[in-house]
């Protein structure tokens, strides 16, 4: 029986990052202690620091509650607890009694480059010939990384009175399974029995996975780059390409002849659709490129969706922002006797972001800056809630410009595919490079830049 000790889990994730890092550093080893930050820091050596902060109960699978007749027939405590575990990643470095910042900082490089790399954890995973995790069982953790922002990150350290924000990174590690204790009573006789049998398992999506490409501006050379990013973003786009696609691995997916897409996001929701979520199958939207095989699903994200319901079909408009993946199947069930039933099964939820796609950014001849988006979606509906910066500076949204100089550092939407914005710097200045970057809600576009000739 896998361990409920929730150190064991700290240990294995510790033993991992120190396994890898000394790998990275050529069997340097740089002890990773599982103290509280300011503890790690109180040592004064060279380590990483791996704590956990805080657990929360996994409510994919719905309210842990007492089921049956009075006094609870079945009660919870014959049914595992399925937790997610937050863990909190520093570095500390010190050259004799002052803080080696660079130190600090090539540290978490390393340390975060070991989570990317190894995601899941299971009793198959080792680094040479050290078992990572033995006590997991048949269980499999996946470790990712949470997206916090800089200023939920100042929150996290606020009681902190004397030192700054710490350099850190936040992870979530899921799913848990508490073992359930063992059944004290036992069900009684059974007049009947039906043996079914179906062809596979719950099928089961492990991650997304997308590509951004983006041109760097002439002052860095000018490349074309294309690194990926899990959870995926994809681009939303009139034409599906590269940046539009997303990738999920998995098992027991099938072989695609009795599958479909569900997604379920802010759009899906108050359309009428069973219970918000957004069916899609290949048949009904071969824009999409639906593709999905025993270990993967495939598809390019389009502008609309054409969703199954009980009489038909309902378009589904596709907005930027955050959604949740997963596969639904019809599977055969059959009995003892040869009675057969279809029954649909959907996987777990793996979650991906749609984001703007920028096309251009100019200044016009008003020395305002102009920015296209792909017209795959329409800026001016009241769902995509858009937010602009540029060069560092964060933009305030208008319904309109007054035309005087409080206008300076707002935008305003121009039409369905276009922003403009009033600059706080000199866009007459030749030879300067801006980085630009439209969220619409909450999804980053690709990276981008206006160069002024």
């Amino acid at each position: 029986m896998p361990s409920p000790n929730l150190n064991e889990v700290t240990a294995a994730i510790a033993r991992l990052v120190e396994e890898i890092v000394r790998r990275l550093l050529g069997g340097t080893t740089v002890k990773v202690s599982t103290l509280p930050p300011e503890k790690a820091e109180e040592v004064g050596d060279t380590r990483l620091n791996l704590y956990l902060y805080h657990v929360a109960q996994d409510m994919d699978g719905g309210n842990d509650l007492v089921r049956g007749g009075p006094g609870g027939a079945v009660p919870v405590a014959t049914r595992p607890l399925a937790l997610k575990l937050f863990y909190l990643l520093t570095a500390h470095a010190m050259i004799g009694a002052v803080e080696d910042v660079s130190g600090q900082q090539t540290l978490m490089g390393w340390a975060m480059k070991a989570l990317h790399d190894n995601p899941v954890i299971d009793s198959a995973l080792t680094v040479g010939t050290v078992q990572i995790f033995p006590k997991i069982g048949d269980q499999r953790l996946q470790v990712v990384l949470r997206p916090v922002t800089p200023e939920e990150a100042i929150s996290f350290w606020a009681t902190d009175q004397v030192r700054t924000v710490r350099l850190s990174a936040y992870y979530e590690v899921r799913t848990l399974l508490l073992p359930p204790e063992a059944p004290s009573t036992t069900p009684g006789v059974t007049s009947q029995v039906m043996l079914s049998v179906r062809p596979a398992g719950r099928p089961t999506l492990l991650t997304t996975a997308s590509v951004v490409r983006f041109v760097l501006p002439a002052t860095l050379g000018g490349a074309t780059l294309a690194p990926g990013r899990s959870p995926a973003v994809a681009a939303l786009k009139s034409a599906a390409d590269a940046d539009t696609t997303v990738t999920a691995g998995g098992e027991g997916l099938g072989d695609g002849r009795d599958a479909a897409v569900v997604l379920r996001g802010e759009p899906t929701s108050g359309v009428g659709l069973p219970a918000d979520a957004a069916v899609l199958r290949p048949a009904d939207n071969p824009g999409w490129g639906i593709v999905v095989t025993d270990t993967e699903v495939r598809f390019s994200v389009r502008p609309t969706g054409q969703a199954a319901t009980a009489t038909g079909v309902v378009a589904v408009d596709v907005l930027p922002g955050s959604y949740s993946l997963a596969v639904r199947r019809s599977v055969e069930s059959r009995s003892e006797s040869g009675q057969a039933r279809t029954v649909d099964v959907e996987s777990n939820r793996q979650p991906f972001a749609v984001a703007p796609h920028v096309a251009a950014v100019v200044v016009d001849a008003n020395n305002r800056v102009v920015v296209t988006v792909d017209a795959a979606y329409d800026a001016r509906a009241a769902a995509a809630v858009p937010q602009l910066s540029i060069g560092g500076d964060v933009y305030r949204l208008v319904a309109a410009f007054a035309g005087t100089a409080a206008d300076r550092g707002s935008f305003r939407v121009v039409n369905g595919h276009t922003y403009a914005a009033v600059p706080l710097f000199d866009p007459t200045l030749a030879g300067r490079t801006y980085p630009v970057r439209v969220s619409v809600n909450g999804a980053d576009s690709q990276p981008f830049w206006l160069e002024v000739a």
